[in-house]
Parts: structure tokens; sequence; C-alpha cells
């Protein structure tokens, strides 16, 4: 009775204010919960777009060392600095 005259039903507010803490924490769990599955999801993309970069690399990559124009001795060999030159327009018309 003492308390309730001093506090003036502060029992009755601690009960609720007990009430809605675990309410908050509990909508807390719930938001760091979906936060994780965001960035699990977010990494996934992330993972899966860069594999697909490193597959379209190596594309290039071999595809380049299958095209790319041969050594050739500028001074020398003039027919077959043409020959590249030609090989090299047809390539880009075609592609």
């Amino acid at each position: 009775k003492l308390l309730r005259s001093v506090a003036g039903g502060g029992s009755e507010q601690l009960a609720q204010l007990h009430t809605r803490w675990d309410k908050f924490e509990l909508m807390l769990e719930s938001h760091e919960m979906m936060v994780k599955e965001q960035i699990d999801s977010m990494k996934a993309g992330v993972d899966s777009k860069v594999s697909a970069f490193h597959q379209e690399m190596d594309k290039f990559s071999a595809r380049w060392h299958q095209l790319k124009p041969k050594d050739i001795d500028l001074d020398r060999d003039e027919r077959a600095l043409q020959e590249s030159v030609a090989s090299l327009k047809e390539r880009r018309e075609i592609g």
C-alpha cells in the first residue's frame, strides 16, 4: 500500500513495461534474423555474379589466345602483316 501511495500504481506500470520490453526483444530478434537472411541472399547473388564474371573472363582469354595475331617481324614480312590486318578487319565485320 505504501508503494502504491508513493508511486501511484508504479508496480502495474512496471508489469506493462516488462511486457513491452519482452515484445521489443522479440521484434528485435525477428529483425536481426531478417537482416541476416537478406545479407546471406546478397552474398549468394554476389558470389553468383563473380562466378559468371570468371567464366566470361576465361572464355575471353581462351578466344583471345586462339585468335590473337601471331608474332610478325614488321620490318621483313609485309605480306604476313597485310594478312593479319585483313584477318582482324574480317573478324570485326563478323563480330
